[in-house]
């Protein structure tokens, strides 16, 4: 018996045709854009290459504006792309400050056809940029050491006065302030745009383990762990009546540390006033976890502040799955890690498939209020891993 065999080529995809209705509906678009000389302008700067490789793959006819502009590369006086070739012709930091008010030209473009950014031209763009892009080229901004003098206080007043209604998020406000190292105002105005929920307002419930590294490899300042304290403070304060925390010191050694309920933030200092050590480096956080397993300690989450890094036995993620093994239990764990701080922690965390969270806090402390937020919706969660989590017999 014969068998035919019939191989189908599928004549789409990848440098082949695209469907009819999608031609149809690119080249719709494009005229509504070329309809608009202000937004096609925008776009040809910002999207030349990527512009015409679109008219020219789906053989998309572009009316004579966008032909001049595009495939001519003619762009009429006053179009932002014809002030961005003035400007890398000139070399000029004063004409290149005007026309970027005038056209609010992208700051990267600017950035490469000037080779550089003065001081003058990158005000001129924290004026004319839109808060995104702004919030964007922070990092950038505070590498090229350009916010300081004249420049930061504009920064200041733009970010103060910025509309509200676009939020960020936590860690986009954390990751702008300590890429960019923005002094306390400029970073108290960005976590303003975060809108973090104030800690008064948020409760939590279920024993707490607090373990918190003492090794000299943490930052300190006056001999005490600030960081450690302030997360004690508020852990306590939102801790709901007969929730229990237990708080342990590491190093190469657990011990715990006994406070009342209620003490003030300066309390937590004293108790928190660890020197660092000498020539002694050493540190594990699995101990602190191993000291609950020995005392038969049972907590609903365990809170890690640690500079991500350990390098003694027993590591943190052997003593979790030991933990849990023992309790038929399912902690969260959270790690609260400064400034650049190591991912070691997190590797192994991920490697034993074991679920953690991660909060970095900025340099000032000032986005810290946000912890408890985020331990409530982590606590909502709770009970859904609990039950996924639950061992079934069949």
């Amino acid at each position: 018996m014969n068998q035919k065999i019939e191989t189908l080529k599928d004549k789409r995809g990848l440098f082949k045709n695209v469907p009819k209705f999608l031609r149809t509906l690119v080249r719709q678009r494009l005229r509504e854009w070329e309809s608009d000389r202000e937004t096609f302008d925008r776009l040809v700067l910002e999207n030349r290459a990527r512009l015409k490789r679109l008219y020219a793959l789906l053989h998309v006819k572009p009316d004579p504006y966008a032909q001049k502009v595009l495939f001519e590369n003619k762009p009429p006086e006053g179009t932002p792309l014809q002030a961005l070739r003035q400007i890398a012709k000139e070399k000029n930091p004063e004409v290149a400050a005007t026309l970027v008010r005038q056209h609010r030209l992208p700051f990267l473009l600017v950035e490469s056809a000037l080779e550089s950014m003065p001081s003058d031209v990158a005000l001129a763009a924290i004026a004319s940029l839109s808060l995104e892009e702004l919030l964007a080229r922070l990092p950038l901004m505070g590498r090229r050491g350009l916010i300081q003098g004249e420049l930061r206080e504009e920064l200041l007043q733009r970010l103060q006065t910025a509309d509200r209604s676009q939020t960020l998020s936590y860690q986009q406000a954390e990751a702008i302030v300590r890429k960019a190292n923005l002094d306390r105002d400029l970073s108290r105005a960005i976590f303003a745009l975060a809108q973090v929920q104030d800690r008064q307002d948020v409760k939590l419930s279920g024993n707490t383990a607090l373990i918190v590294d003492v090794s000299a490899s943490m930052p300190r300042e006056g001999e005490c762990l600030e960081l450690a304290a302030r997360v004690a403070f508020l852990l306590d304060a939102a801790l709901v009546e007969g929730s229990k925390m237990t708080v342990i010191a590491c190093d190469r050694d657990a011990r715990s540390l006994t406070i009342r309920r209620g003490a003030d933030v300066g309390v937590w200092r004293e108790r928190m006033h660890f020197p660092a050590k000498e020539n002694s480096n050493l540190s594990s956080l699995g101990v602190g976890v191993e000291y609950l397993t020995v005392s038969q300690i049972e907590v609903q989450r365990l809170i890690i502040v640690s500079d991500g890094y350990e390098n003694h036995p027993p590591r943190l993620a052997g003593a979790i799955a030991r933990y849990r093994q023992v309790f038929s239990c399912y902690p969260s764990v959270n790690l609260v890690q400064p400034p650049n701080s190591s991912r070691q922690l997190a590797v192994d965390l991920k490697n034993a498939q074991l679920g953690y969270a991660i909060f970095n806090v900025d340099r000032h402390f000032i986005g810290l209020n946000a912890l408890l937020p985020c331990l409530a919706r982590q606590q909502n969660n709770d009970i859904i891993t609990q039950i996924l989590n639950y061992p079934l017999a069949f």
